[in-house]
């Protein structure tokens, strides 16, 4: 089996992965790539559907013997029913349930907010085109949603619902990022 991970570092989905990838002793060759240069969407990587609509548009990538895999809960999964060692996940199915809800979160909730926030604090010195700049020139957060069905009916049916809860995301976001603005004007003065 041959397996290499295209990660970028410092961030969240690819510490998720390579910490998966250590503590299960899953042989992957590491290759890392610069997600502001956005190497993640040029030739180095492959680009299956999956990939290219993946959640974490500059998430890590593994490829296993040419296939390639996105997501890092996901990956952190698979490497878990790969990987040697004690399970990372609960067996018990209500408590899987509760720890995929929380990467969930994480990913979909947190991870965005963080990463505005962050660039908020610390802009970098070139943004490449994309949502990233979007997020910089207006200073309107922007939150992905995803929708997973079968047919066209069920996507209809669900993406007013799924547009709302997104909606919902980039308000808390834009609040929280007032209350930020406020607290840095107060301790300036």
């Amino acid at each position: 089996m041959t397996s290499i991970l295209y990660h970028g570092e410092p961030n969240g989905p690819s510490l998720t992965v390579l910490a998966a990838a250590f503590e299960k002793q899953v042989d992957l060759a590491l290759e890392r790539i610069d997600l502001v240069a956005g190497d993640r969407h040029g030739v180095r990587v492959p680009h299956a559907m999956e990939i290219d609509q993946s959640i974490e548009g500059e998430g890590p990538v593994l490829v296993v013997d040419g296939t390639a895999m996105a997501d890092s809960v996901f990956i952190a999964c698979y490497l878990d029913d790969v990987g040697t060692g004690p399970a990372l996940r609960p067996t018990d199915p209500y408590a899987r349930w509760q720890m995929m809800a929380w990467c969930r979160y994480v990913v979909e909730r947190l991870a965005p907010a963080a990463s505005y926030l962050g660039l908020h604090a610390a802009p970098p010195a070139v943004i490449p085109q994309g949502i990233a700049s979007v997020q910089r020139d207006t200073r309107v957060p922007v939150a992905n949603a995803v929708i997973v069905t079968d047919d066209d009916d069920q996507a209809i049916a669900r993406m007013h619902a799924k547009g709302a809860d997104a909606a919902r995301a980039v308000i808390e976001m834009t609040n929280l990022l007032r209350q930020l603005d406020r607290f840095a004007r107060s301790d300036s003065q």
